[in-house]
């Protein structure tokens, strides 16, 4: 008996884990230079749950990312506009439905990190998951076949915030895998303790 009650506990928490696979990532930072593999060779991929997500610009431990790493020019004297420079931007594609989305902008670009973080701090994105999937999440250099997708020569980082965005049914958000475990590790110890003290006494 003790050996079935083992297995039970042991599947629990497989499920426990399996379904805090879909906790939703409170805060992701892109390095424009990772190759992480995959279509997208900086991007990193997570798996959520259906439902709507907000995604907002936050300051990280960088503020924007360079493509190519080259010099600063063409800038006003604002230090804005500039021709190559710094710029706030990362793309999602949701394989499900086939569809790329954009927060900040590639077009904007500026002389300092700061600067360009200053102009796109209050960007946001909202998305609708259709279905429980992965999303990518990737810094775009290039397009494809012009020989500058593989993100080798670029500088920087880009940081932001991801949040359940709640409805008149919002979609559950998974338990956190440590508060899950500690409740089924405890629902069983008490169990087992009942289970046994009954065999004692009877």
């Amino acid at each position: 008996m003790r050996k079935l009650l083992l297995t039970g506990l042991m599947l629990v928490l497989l499920i426990v884990f399996a379904q805090a696979s879909f906790a939703v990532p409170g805060t992701i930072t892109l390095d424009s230079r990772i190759n992480g593999g995959g279509e997208y060779t900086n991007g990193v991929k997570f798996l959520f749950e259906a439902g709507t997500y907000e995604f907002s610009v936050v300051n990280g431990g960088w503020n924007a990312w360079f493509l190519h790493s080259g010099g600063v020019a063409g800038c006003n004297s604002e230090g804005a506009n500039c021709t190559t420079g710094w710029m706030w931007t990362m793309d999602i594609y949701q394989p499900s439905t086939s569809t790329y989305f954009r927060l900040g902008s590639k077009a904007d670009k500026y002389d300092t990190q700061d600067k360009v973080y200053n102009a796109h701090a209050n960007d946001y994105l909202v998305l609708t998951q259709p279905s429980d999937g992965d999303l990518w999440f990737y810094v775009k250099d290039g397009q494809p076949g012009d020989g500058n997708r593989y993100a080798y020569d670029n500088a920087g980082s880009v940081t932001f915030d991801v949040a359940l965005v709640p409805g008149p049914n919002p979609s559950p958000v998974a338990p956190e895998p440590v508060s899950s475990v500690l409740f089924v590790i405890g629902s069983a110890a008490f169990g087992f303790r009942r289970f046994f003290g009954t065999r004692k006494t009877g």
